[in-house]
């Protein structure tokens, strides 16, 4: 968003330099010329054209306000308990945490964790795929208590609401075994030469 913005404010101030400019320096019968003739261009546009037109520039100009005014999740949270001061700890090392963790236990195959801040707190979504033939019910209310702690009590900071836990088991691939090999107790070796 940041090299978005700065497109459009130096877009904006090219813009303004040049009819700020225009307006100023150029004659002022050459100005009304040109204005005429685009407003007589516009004129001749058919209505639905130039309300298209309208309704296309309406919904850039929203969309620019949208992405300008969306508030966008906090990197950093409060720790909760801290006595001494303010202490800010990073997102990504709060999702680190919560991935060593949760990967640790048993039956889990792979972890990804999304962590943001809202209202001073912790919010987190935990995609876990986990080994097939678990009890995913009880697997999940494992890994949101794994959360609550590493959260709570590791690092002290708040929960802003229960973590999300999304759960996929892995498939199996079937294994194909291979036909023993002939044994000599079975009789099924042929010892005669040909």
């Amino acid at each position: 968003m940041n090299l978005f913005n700065r497109i459009i404010t130096i877009i904006s101030l090219l813009v303004t330099t040049v009819l700020v400019l225009g307006i100023l320096l150029i004659p002022s019968d050459l100005l009304t010329s040109w204005l005429g003739y685009l407003f007589s261009l516009v004129n001749t546009m058919q209505p639905a054209l130039r309300a298209l037109i309208s309704l296309i520039f309406i919904l850039i100009v929203l969309l620019i306000l949208w992405l300008e005014l969306r508030r966008p999740g906090a990197r950093t949270v409060e720790v909760a308990r801290s006595t001494g001061g303010r202490i800010h700890i990073t997102t990504s090392h709060v999702e680190e945490r919560i991935a060593e963790q949760v990967d640790a236990m048993s039956g889990i195959i792979q972890v990804k964790v999304r962590v943001s801040g809202r209202d001073n707190g912790v919010v987190a979504r935990i995609d876990v795929l986990a080994a097939p033939n678990l009890d995913l019910v009880t697997k999940g209310e494992d890994i949101a208590a794994k959360t609550r702690e590493v959260v709570q009590d590791q690092l002290g900071l708040k929960m802003a609401s229960k973590p999300q836990i999304v759960i996929k088991t892995s498939k199996l691939k079937q294994v194909e075994t291979a036909p023993a090999p002939p044994t000599a107790n079975n009789g099924s070796t042929n010892t005669t030469k040909g």
